[in-house]
């Protein structure tokens, strides 16, 4: 019985971690990367600078870093003391 539900339990989790990456990879395509600076930008913006707001957003960094932040097991900025 134990190993019915390890093997269940097992099941699930990598149900989830492969959904979840299918639906971050669905999110993060290039043509919704391009759509999302445009809206956040003006949209008269040139090519350079919507490259440039999705660097300073950190939306070029790798797939697998982007994950973990969207995830929340990475942190997305450093964390630094403001008292120091």
């Amino acid at each position: 019985m134990l190993s019915f539900v390890l093997r269940r339990l097992g099941t699930m989790a990598l149900t989830m971690l492969c959904l979840t990456m299918i639906v971050f990879f669905l999110i993060n395509l290039e043509p919704n990367l391009k759509k999302l600076a445009i809206s956040q930008t003006e949209m008269h913006t040139s090519a350079e600078q919507l490259e440039d707001w999705l660097i300073n957003h950190g939306y070029r960094q790798n797939f697998f870093v982007r994950y973990g932040q969207w995830l929340g097991l990475l942190p997305k900025q450093p964390v630094t003391d403001p008292a120091t």
